[in-house]
């Protein structure tokens, strides 16, 4: 009985209000679809090159055997309203849709054992009630078949955002604040690193070198969007 009434109430509040695209207001076809086709047809794609040329700056990202990015991160944007309802705005759910679509840019001759979201630490994760990351590899392990696993990675230490801080600041903030939660399941196998937004490389790099301490053979990257600076 509960979960049919869960069912007219879902029912009765998209009728009264509707799922719109985030960026122009048009319908989509669930609430878990954030923009609609003509709105992501308009985001930049990011390039293997632009998201090599962006780690090759950062010399601790040389943990990561490769990366990839969906899109280029436009502020002020539609990628950008999606991004802050997905990270500040309790929207969870259009993560796994965002986790979908990036799937696509995962190269088959990655192959990997699992999808690892960059972890919160437990302080940040009460204060927001999920983690975001999380929320896009369960979209990719519903696209591709490859399991997410949160469980593998620990974020073992609290950090500021890496948000407004200069790039020489954000490897310091993240080094040493991951550490491998299970390192028999994460020994010789390959994992990608899975995070909403790619800026410098530094939280990436350093989870990268926890899995690596573990004994993992192969890290990679997949991010939503790279900064475009």
């Amino acid at each position: 009985m509960t979960a049919w009434m869960r069912h007219i109430g879902d029912g009765l509040l998209r009728v009264l209000y509707p799922p719109c695209c985030m960026d122009c207001g048009v319908r989509t076809a669930s609430p878990a679809v954030p923009l609609c086709p003509d709105c992501v047809a308009r985001i930049e794609r990011a390039t293997p090159k632009s998201v090599a040329d962006r780690l090759s700056r950062l010399a601790e990202a040389e943990a990561l055997a490769d990366a990839r990015s969906l899109w280029v991160f436009d502020a002020q944007g539609a990628l950008q309203s999606v991004q802050h309802a997905l990270k500040y705005q309790n929207q969870p759910h259009i993560g796994h849709t965002l986790g979908r679509w990036m799937a696509d840019v995962v190269p088959e001759v990655w192959q990997p054992d699992g999808f690892v979201p960059v972890p919160l630490h437990r302080t940040r994760w009460l204060e927001r009630g999920y983690n975001q990351s999380e929320a896009l590899t369960t979209g990719l392990a519903e696209a591709t078949g490859i399991p997410s696993r949160a469980d593998v990675l620990a974020r073992v230490r609290p950090t500021a955002s890496q948000t407004g801080l200069p790039r020489r600041d954000r490897w310091a903030n993240v080094a040493q604040a991951f550490q491998a939660a299970d390192p028999e399941a994460v020994a010789d196998c390959t994992w990608v690193v899975v995070d909403d937004v790619l800026t410098t490389g530094s939280t990436a790099a350093a989870a990268a070198h926890a899995l690596l301490d573990a004994g993992a053979e192969r890290i990679y990257l997949c991010t939503l969007a790279m900064a475009r600076t």
